[in-house]
């Protein structure tokens, strides 16, 4: 696959069996038990409600200052930082949910919940699975586990909470050697693969492209359907999980098959879809172009309740185009948007994070500008005025500017508390661990930046 760099040199031997003598008739064979990676104490402690830790962390949270990041301290259990990767939130149990990682990062396939109210991390399900260590290098370890469960990969966008299913949907792609089938994926995308003739495969590996959901409550695993090519760009709203077919993966290839005519035209069609859990399909909501184009890895998605549109960053050539997508014309809809009063014309890259804070009526991002990626900071746009603002928001204290920008943050927005949550990495020992940052933004007392 050529992912993994520790183990370069490969030796053959020979060796002859005979059945006389292979199998020691005094010993008796054991059954196998779980190998634990972590102990049950260590995934569980700090974990049960705490009145005392509640009373504290509702206090904080009550009298929280207005523009400036608080680090929600002192949680009762602390949990790994997740690399390459979002977050999501739910909304009916107030917990940030947080999954992925990949290359030297967590290995694990299980969740961690963030807590708000409780101030403490809970892993789900409680004995992790984890992929073999031949797999350091690896970005999306192939297959899936022995329960049938999907291995870690990185979590970007591909997951999101939905509230309609009480489920964490996971648009998971599976990669699995050429010739094997596993029976769990026979039903997903692509069925009954070409794999070649005799030993001639066109290639070592393929995709299988799956929608997983996990039952928070049940700590099960599920395949819902078959996924479609790049549909991993996923957002909560009312409605169940929507996602963005973008295949940021193949964005440079030529000749792809969601490759369309538009107004004369060859351009991507980037539709949104919704998922219906209960109906174990994906809808197509977007009726025609345009589209927005050249999206990838980095793409921010976040639903406005105002308008009842998804808003998105990441279109065009610098990665910098707004659009929205009204779900009742079923259309893109490109906003070039004006720019606050004496800022400079350059609107933010997508960064991946994006919410919208429904109070302030804004969309939240931390970003820089195109080809400044030593400027980062926090900036706003106002679907009421269609206009972005840069806001002076410093970085948490003890944190770089370029923390609220950096791959392995994530974001997530709570609507009952009104924060917006950031998770960051603090390197302990050996490990990293995750801390969460609060901030209650207020845009009436938020000061511009010029």
């Amino acid at each position: 696959m050529g992912c993994n760099e520790i183990y370069p040199v490969r030796t053959t031997y020979a060796f002859k069996i005979r059945q006389e003598g292979l199998v020691e008739e005094k010993v008796l064979p054991e059954a196998q038990e779980n190998m634990l990676k972590r102990s049950i104490d260590e995934a569980t402690s700090g974990t049960l409600p705490d009145p005392e830790r509640r009373a504290a962390q509702l206090k904080r949270l009550k009298n929280m200052p207005v523009n400036q990041w608080v680090l929600l301290s002192d949680p009762g259990r602390v949990a790994p930082l997740r690399t390459w990767g979002s977050c999501s939130f739910d909304t009916d149990k107030g917990r940030i949910i947080s999954w992925g990682g990949g290359h030297c990062g967590y290995g694990g396939n299980d969740y961690d919940f963030y807590d708000v109210e409780q101030n403490t991390w809970i892993t789900s399900p409680l004995i992790a699975e984890y992929p073999e260590r031949a797999w350091d290098k690896g970005v999306n370890p192939a297959g899936v586990s022995f329960r049938g469960a999907p291995w870690i990969r990185h979590g970007r966008k591909v997951y999101a909470y939905d509230p309609v299913s009480k489920k964490i949907i996971n648009t998971k792609t599976i990669v699995l050697t050429a010739g094997y089938e596993p029976d769990i994926l026979k039903d997903s995308e692509p069925r009954n693969p070409d794999f070649g003739e005799g030993e001639d495969f066109t290639s070592s590996s393929y995709r299988k492209w799956v929608t997983w959901a996990f039952d928070p409550d049940r700590e099960s695993w599920e395949i819902v359907c078959s996924g479609l090519p790049g549909l991993d760009l996923t957002v909560t709203t009312p409605r169940g999980v929507m996602a963005v077919d973008h295949n940021w993966g193949a964005v440079n290839r030529k000749n792809r098959s969601d490759e369309v005519t538009f107004e004369g035209e060859r351009v991507i069609d980037n539709s949104v879809y919704l998922l219906d859990v209960a109906g174990r399909s994906w809808k197509k909501l977007t009726t025609s172009g345009p589209w927005p184009q050249n999206l990838y890895e980095m793409t921010a998605l976040a639903y406005d309740s105002r308008r009842n549109q998804l808003i998105l960053l990441g279109g065009g050539p610098e990665r910098d185009e707004l659009w929205g997508f009204k779900f009742s014309t079923g259309r893109w809809q490109k906003k070039n948007p004006r720019f606050a009063p004496g800022l400079e014309k350059k609107p933010p890259v997508c960064r991946r994070e994006g919410m919208y804070i429904p109070g302030e009526d804004v969309f939240f991002t931390c970003s820089y500008p195109a080809g400044a990626s030593d400027d980062p900071g926090v900036w706003v746009y106002r679907p009421g005025e269609n206009r972005w603002y840069r806001v002076n928001i410093p970085p948490p204290e003890g944190r770089e500017a370029w923390s609220v920008v950096q791959q392995n943050r994530a974001m997530a927005y709570d609507p009952k508390h009104n924060l917006v949550l950031m998770v960051l990495g603090k390197r302990s020992g050996d490990l990293v661990e995750a801390e969460v940052y609060a901030l209650r933004y207020d845009h009436s007392s938020v000061k511009f930046v010029n």
